[in-house]
C-alpha cells in the first residue's frame, strides 16, 4: 500500500476526535492540548476560572467544534497538525488562499452563525439563572407566609381559650 506524492501524508490526530472533544470539553480547553497548543489551553483553562470567561471559551469552542467539522482531513491536518493553529481564524494558509472566495464567505457566514448561536446561548443561560432565582426567592417568601399564618392560627387559639374561660 504505497501513497503518491499528492495524497497528504497520514494524520496522527483525528479531525473528528478534536471536534467532539471540543464540544464536550471545549470551555477547558482540552482539544488544543490534544492538537498540541498548550498554550493555548493553559490559557483557556485559567480564562474558564472566571464566569464570563466560561461563557467566551464555550462560544469560541462551539465555533471551533463546527470549523473542524467543515473542513476536509487534509485541510485539518495542514492547518491543526502541521501549521498547529491555534483558532479556526487565524492566518490562512497558502493552499487555504488558493480556494474559491466562495469558501471564504462560508467561512464568515459560519463563524457569524457560531457567534450569534453562542449569544443565544449565553442569554438562555442568563435568563434561567434569573428565573431559578426568582423561583428561589418565591420558595422562601411562601415558607415564610405559611410561618405568619402558622402564627396567626396559633394566635386565635389562644384568644379562643381566653374567651372560653
Amino acid at each position: 500500500m504505497s501513497q503518491n506524492a499528492d495524497s497528504p501524508a497520514p494524520t496522527s490526530k483525528s479531525r473528528i476526535a478534536a471536534a467532539l472533544l471540543a464540544f464536550f470539553l471545549g470551555t477547558l480547553g482540552i482539544h488544543q492540548f490534544y492538537l498540541g497548543n498548550t498554550l493555548s489551553g493553559v490559557i483557556r483553562i485559567v480564562v474558564t476560572l472566571t464566569y464570563v470567561g466560561a461563557l467566551v471559551t464555550a462560544v469560541l469552542a462551539l465555533i471551533e467544534f463546527v470549523m473542524y467539522l467543515k473542513e476536509s482531513d487534509e485541510q485539518f491536518h495542514e492547518n491543526y497538525v502541521v501549521r498547529k493553529k491555534a483558532f479556526p481564524w487565524s492566518a490562512p494558509s497558502e493552499r487555504v488562499v488558493k480556494e474559491s472566495t466562495e469558501s471564504d464567505s462560508n467561512r464568515r457566514v459560519l463563524i457569524v452563525v457560531g457567534a450569534v448561536v453562542g449569544a443565544v446561548l449565553i442569554m438562555f443561560i442568563g435568563c434561567v439563572a434569573l428565573i431559578s432565582d426568582d423561583l428561589g426567592r418565591i420558595d422562601r417568601l411562601n415558607d415564610q407566609m405559611d410561618r405568619a399564618l402558622d402564627q396567626n392560627d396559633r394566635a386565635m387559639d389562644q384568644f379562643d381559650k381566653l374567651l372560653g374561660e
